[in-house]
């Protein structure tokens, strides 16, 4: 699905499965995101543990 994301928005995609017990990445568009940058970046589950349904989220280097 990941690599589907970059061929159809031109970017790269990380899907990951974040909530209050931790972080786990299930497939990366490339290999210029590692997996530990990707996990640091959801550490705390900063998108919240409530009652929403997947949540979408755009990280880029400022």
């Amino acid at each position: 699905m990941q690599k589907k994301i970059k061929k159809e928005f031109g970017y790269d995609a990380v899907i990951i499965d974040a909530n209050d017990l931790g972080v786990e990445t299930m497939g990366i568009s490339s290999d210029k995101i590692t997996e530990e940058w990707a996990c640091a970046v959801f550490k705390g589950n900063p998108l919240g543990q409530g009652r929403e349904q997947t949540p979408l989220c755009i990280v880029r280097k400022i």
